[in-house]
């Protein structure tokens, strides 16, 4: 395999002839060279040119603790073929060390070019394949997320199952980072609520699902980033409280009167459920979180119902909250039709339990961390975290070059704070307000 370097005066080739013996293999079609500790790896630098121009061959970047390398011979007149050889320490750690082939004209004094390769040293349990697959689960990780990436490993590279630790030592070598054994373990949880695998008797996990198609339709793809979060799929009840609907005609005739804004916090404070100093902070795919004010916490929910109502008001899914006067403007105005409706917030809040009652509304049962970052301009970003604050699950509205004002990291929770006291008094109607 011949590949052109760049960074180059006169042309000049590195060729890796992939390397076989007992126990490891080189992947120079994919860049990367793995092996297990203690072991050798051997592949041919093929220098042809510029002709008979002096040529030295070096490698950096690979760290003595981890392996050792030499060229023979490490200097010659083009065209020549230097014999390369990596020892991997015996108590290496394992993990992707990046390592460069590096190539001088000795003749004009100059770089010829690089050759960018990596060292992916593996634990003996860790088969060799995983090397080959290593940039497609790396792909998979980025855009489809970690559970797509546990099922890829079981499917392709653990085909007769793995262990927690063997999963949570290629999960990081994808990653490229330590996660806690809670991180893993909440992911094969949910993997294994879903159906898409399960822990046999012996604690290994296999794959319960081998069909892409089936998995796509358990783990919503849509949320790459978002990764676990995801829509529960249910049939929609053709039945609707009266009260939510009324409420949706009213919200319908604020935005006719005052536009899509102060309708929606109109519906935020009864359909939705939010206490007057709460807000709806995020709407995506039916999911819902909701931050309240008195409590200091979030809570999230599903329901395809609520989105159907929120398309139809003309509201667009993404971050529904900002600290602007625009937003401050239709907050007051929908307080004012709370109170001509309902009297109190506390009444309006009622529909809300009436739309729970008719099962409109569904929770998952995780908990996630959520970060928001508020913008200097009043606009808000967004990163959902899983519930350890290890893994960022989605992003949204993140301005890299936005000055920050300030970041509040707040816990959401699958139920709603409700005072078991007063719990049967959030379903009761006061009569002639619905």
């Amino acid at each position: 395999m011949s590949t052109v370097l760049e960074n180059y005066e006169e042309e000049s080739d590195v060729e890796l002839a992939e390397s076989r013996r007992s126990g490891y293999a080189v992947s120079s079609d994919r860049r990367i060279l793995a092996a297990y500790p203690g072991q050798v790896i051997h592949f041919n630098v093929n220098v042809r040119g510029p002709p008979k121009h002096s040529v030295a061959i070096v490698v950096e970047g690979l760290p003595s603790h981890v392996a050792t390398t030499i060229i023979a011979p490490d200097k010659g007149v083009a065209p020549y073929v230097a014999r390369a050889e990596i020892r991997v320490n015996p108590g290496a750690l394992a993990g992707l060390y990046p390592l460069d082939i590096v190539i001088h004209d000795l003749t004009l004094g100059n770089l010829l070019g690089r050759e960018r390769l990596a060292l992916l040293v593996l634990r003996r349990d860790i088969p060799i394949s995983f090397a080959k697959k290593y940039h497609k689960l790396t792909t998979i990780y980025t855009k489809q997320g970690a559970m797509w990436l546990i099922w890829y490993l079981l499917k392709e590279v653990f085909a007769d199952g793995a262990t927690f630790s063997q999963l949570k030592a290629t999960y990081e070598l994808v990653k490229g980072d330590e996660v806690s054994n809670g991180t893993i373990g909440n992911i094969l949880k949910r993997m294994v609520r879903k159906r898409i695998i399960y822990k046999d008797r012996s604690g290994v996990y296999r794959l319960l699902v081998d069909d892409p198609v089936v998995v796509d339709s358990r783990i919503d793809e849509s949320r790459a980033h978002v990764s676990t979060l995801k829509s529960i799929v249910h049939q929609e009840s053709s039945k609707e409280p009266y009260s939510a609907r009324l409420a949706f005609q009213r919200a319908l005739k604020i935005k006719q009167k005052h536009g899509v804004l102060p309708a929606l916090h109109f519906l935020v404070h009864s359909v939705i459920g939010a206490r007057m100093t709460g807000y709806l902070l995020y709407w995506y795919n039916d999911w819902f979180v909701v931050c309240e004010g008195k409590t200091g916490f979030c809570h999230h929910f599903y329901s395809p119902y609520i989105s159907q109502m929120l398309r139809k008001l003309g509201v667009v899914e993404g971050i529904q909250h900002r600290n602007t006067s625009e937003w401050q403007k239709a907050r007051r105005i929908a307080y004012k039709y709370i109170h001509k409706y309902y009297k109190s917030f506390a009444n309006a809040r009622r529909v809300h339990y009436k739309v729970k009652q008719y099962k409109l509304i569904e929770y998952d049962g995780e908990i996630y961390v959520i970060e928001i970052i508020h913008y200097i301009d009043g606009d808000i970003g967004l990163r959902i975290w899983d519930e350890r604050k290890e893994e960022i699950l989605h992003e949204d509205n993140i301005e890299e070059d936005k000055e920050i004002a300030y970041v509040e990291v707040k816990t959401a929770y699958p139920r709603e704070h409700e005072d078991e006291k007063n719990e049967d008094t959030y379903f009761s109607r006061p009569s002639g307000l619905y």
